[in-house]
């Protein structure tokens, strides 16, 4: 099944992004940002300062993933910016590994989207992560879990076999691991 082509999302200046990322403030189990096309944080809601140790969500500002997040994380993070640059396809609710504010591990539904200037260019993109405490701290959720779903996620354009459905939590339960 393929997509529909992606509508463009235009930006017009960095302060309608610090607005838009003001509005999602009151919501500490939701992030939003963006970054730029080297995956700097241009703007970000204030959901990110206690996951990522920070004063204020401004010191994120210029930073990657790299900079604030373990390294698999960061990785993956770094990962899906690509794809969504190199494909000009969104990135729907993934399941994804993050950090929560007490930092210890949790999972959140991650959506990310391209932004283009009005002349079409691209700029980079929007992400909103959305944190999955309830079924996080009920264990409902588990890397072997998270690696079938990426698996799936990643292959959902060939036929499922019984072989593919068992090597999969061994062959990518490493990139879960928080580091």
């Amino acid at each position: 099944m393929s997509m529909p082509p992606q509508r463009p999302y235009i930006v017009s200046d960095l302060n309608a992004m610090q607005a838009m990322a003001a509005l999602f403030d009151q919501l500490p189990d939701v992030v939003f940002a963006v970054k730029d096309l080297d995956s700097r944080y241009l703007a970000l809601s204030e959901g990110c300062v206690g996951r990522c140790a920070l004063r204020n969500k401004w010191q994120a500002e210029g930073k990657t993933a790299h900079e604030l997040f373990p390294s698999a994380m960061a990785n993956r993070y770094r990962s899906q910016d690509l794809q969504v640059f190199s494909e000009r396809r969104p990135v729907r609710n993934r399941l994804d590994l993050t950090v929560y504010h007490d930092r210890a591990p949790g999972w959140c539904l991650t959506n990310k989207q391209s932004l283009h200037d009005p002349d079409g260019r691209l700029l980079g993109l929007v992400c909103i992560s959305k944190d999955l405490t309830e079924l996080t701290r009920e264990k409902l959720l588990d890397e072997r879990f998270a690696a079938c779903v990426d698996h799936i996620q990643t292959h959902f354009d060939r036929p499922c076999t019984w072989r593919s459905c068992a090597i999969c939590p061994a062959s990518a339960s490493a990139r879960w691991t928080a580091a």
